[in-house]
């Protein structure tokens, strides 16, 4: 449970830095490449052993897939490294692909509508968990998880908009990126070892600075040293939320872990928002935060 709470304020301190640079103009694409950037170097200096592409291990990988997957076993230590790179790799691609969609859908959808979608892929990960791996929830825990899922839409969405009537290709394309790279993360720990865990995180965020690289060097913008001081901020938090994450999955089911997660990080924002930036809550607010906390309580019994 310690490296969920881990993961919530890593993640929370992620959405405070933004916050204090919201006002300057900034350049997106170079904020998401320098934090890949120092992501990418933490994960390497992590890395128990920095040889990571031996061939041997792509070998034990594909002498034992089949049986891993069929059985539902896990792979071999050196089979386990491959595991790492290739789903590392897919989960890179994915994470990327999520926060350039969201970017798209705030612009056409609005702000509200791609959050409430975006935070909601965290069904993704709790039924798929459920489905796949059988990790079913206790009766008061369902309780927690539909809870949370009412105190994200009352949160982020308005009293006058209705949800269905604004479903959209890319809003479901968007709610189901967003939970699927966190479901990979479960993928990760249930078919591989622990020990290839900072291989995982590595390969994840070396894919998508490959990815943001390329493209930011396409759109060839100016860069300011604003944007390369909040990308390298926000670098360090991105890094140790993943890290925490995939730690806590070692724990507790996926099923709860995610949830918990979600609000969680709501949550912790909400506050800090209140006690840092002196922000004044609506009654829906508070009646979301109200939601939310009543649901952690019934997830963690």
């Amino acid at each position: 449970m310690i490296s969920l709470f881990s993961a919530i304020f890593c993640s929370s301190m992620i959405a405070v830095i933004f916050k204090f640079s919201e006002k300057k103009q900034s350049n997106r694409v170079a904020i998401t490449t320098f934090n890949y950037i120092v992501a990418c170097i933490i994960s390497f200096l992590l890395l128990p052993q920095k040889n990571i592409f031996a061939t041997r291990l792509f070998y034990s990988f594909g002498n034992e897939a089949k049986e891993v997957f069929a059985n539902g076993s896990m792979f071999s230590n050196e089979a386990s490294g491959a595991w790492a790179i290739i789903i590392g790799s897919i989960t890179g691609v994915i994470y990327f692909s999520s926060f350039w969609l969201y970017q798209y859908s705030v612009n056409k959808n609005g702000a509200a509508l791609s959050a409430t979608f975006m935070k909601l892929g965290v069904l993704v990960p709790t039924i798929l968990s459920i489905f796949f791996f059988k990790e079913i929830p206790t009766v008061l825990q369902a309780i927690g998880i539909a809870m949370a899922v009412v105190g994200i839409l009352i949160i982020n969405l308005s009293q006058e908009k209705n949800i269905m009537q604004n479903i959209k290709l890319d809003l479901l394309f968007l709610f189901i990126l967003g939970g699927l790279g966190d479901f990979n993360s479960k993928m990760y720990q249930s078919f591989g070892q622990i020990e290839y865990k900072e291989l995982y995180i590595f390969c994840l965020f070396t894919t998508a600075l490959i990815i943001s690289t390329i493209i930011l060097l396409a759109k060839n913008k100016k860069i300011t040293k604003n944007d390369i001081i909040v990308g390298l901020l926000v670098g360090i938090p991105n890094q140790l939320t993943a890290y925490f994450l995939v730690k806590s999955l070692n724990s507790l089911k996926a099923s709860i872990a995610f949830p918990i997660f979600s609000t969680g990080t709501i949550l912790l924002v909400n506050i800090i928002n209140i006690m840092l930036f002196k922000e004044r809550l609506s009654k829906r607010q508070n009646l979301a935060i109200g939601v939310i906390m009543v649901s952690l309580i019934f997830l963690n019994i």
